[in-house]
């Protein structure tokens, strides 16, 4: 058997180092990561306390000119808001929608004038600004499927460099998500997958929500964070896209509500269908614009 010469000895002691170095170096980043429970804690100190008023504008790209709808919220927490949307200023469409969230219900009113309810959809987006508690964001993952149903069952102890003990968990990890280094959660998408997989990514440095992909692959993308009132950290900025449909969202203004008797009236579920309070009488029907688009995002994201 020959001997290996002196520069075949050296190529391969490189590319055992330089393998040994990537697999120390994904060791140290992994290491570095924080639990689940952690990070989603951090996220869920920024969704403020009290009550909120919210406005904000959301448009809809069209083959014609945009579609501009305001709405308003008023924001007890992710499981208790109420929603009204109207024509934006200018507008003399009249277009108009009234909807309760109530521990997981929907409270609306239908085409015919009729009070209804049912369960939320899967995709209602707005609670993932307002869950206060980090194991709220961790049950909507989990119903998400970006987080596994098992999950302290998933977990193995290991030792970082400076011997702490913590969970090493496969299912988070840093990633990038519109230039922003995040934890990133879920299984990575293959190369040019078709359907990419469920994820979640917060922004590593101020633990903000960055970005959320559902099964069906829709995603909603966050930028432009600032602070408002009561500690609240919300994205001046969203984008929601599915199929071949993107709406616009933009945070006009942000306030603190008072907790009165109508305010309440708005976050108490069934009593939201009434919300306006001013004849007491039948709910009238919701109107929105004809386009699919819109109607669409209605039904699935709110």
């Amino acid at each position: 058997m020959k001997p290996i010469p002196e520069r075949g000895r050296a190529r391969t002691l490189l590319i055992l180092l330089s393998f040994a170095a990537a697999a120390l170096a994904a060791d140290i980043a992994s290491a570095y990561v924080p639990s689940t429970r952690t990070i989603l804690n951090r996220l869920a100190r920024g969704s403020g306390k009290g009550l909120y008023q919210i406005e904000q504008e959301v448009q809809f790209r069209t083959d014609a000119e945009p579609i501009v709808l305001r709405e308003r919220w008023v924001v007890g927490n992710g499981d208790s808001m109420f929603l009204s949307v109207s024509g934006a200023k200018g507008s003399t469409e009249g277009w108009k929608l009234e909807v309760g969230y109530k521990d997981g219900r929907r409270f609306f009113v239908d085409d015919s004038g009729a009070a209804k309810s049912g369960p939320q959809s899967p995709e209602f987006i707005e609670p993932y600004l307002h869950f206060r508690s980090g194991k709220s964001v961790l049950e909507a993952l989990i119903r998400q499927r970006v987080l596994p149903p098992n999950l302290a069952s998933m977990q193995k102890r290991v030792k970082s460099n400076n011997g702490v003990s913590h969970q090493h968990e496969t299912f988070v990890r840093l990633a990038r998500s519109g230039g922003a280094v995040t934890y990133a959660f879920g299984t990575p998408a293959p190369v040019n997958a078709a359907k990419p997989p469920p994820g979640f990514w917060v922004d590593q440095d101020a633990f903000q929500f960055r970005k959320l992909r559902f099964p069906s692959a829709a995603e909603v993308e966050a930028d432009k964070h600032f602070f408002a009132a009561g500690g609240l950290r919300v994205p001046r900025d969203r984008t929601v896209s599915w199929d071949n449909n993107t709406a616009s969202i933009r945070i006009i203004s942000v306030k603190s509500a008072s907790s009165g008797q109508q305010t309440q009236k708005l976050l108490s579920g069934a009593g939201a269908i009434n919300a306006s309070g001013k004849t007491g009488g039948k709910p009238s029907a919701p109107k929105l614009p004809e386009s699919q688009q819109v109607r669409e995002f209605y039904q699935r994201f709110r």
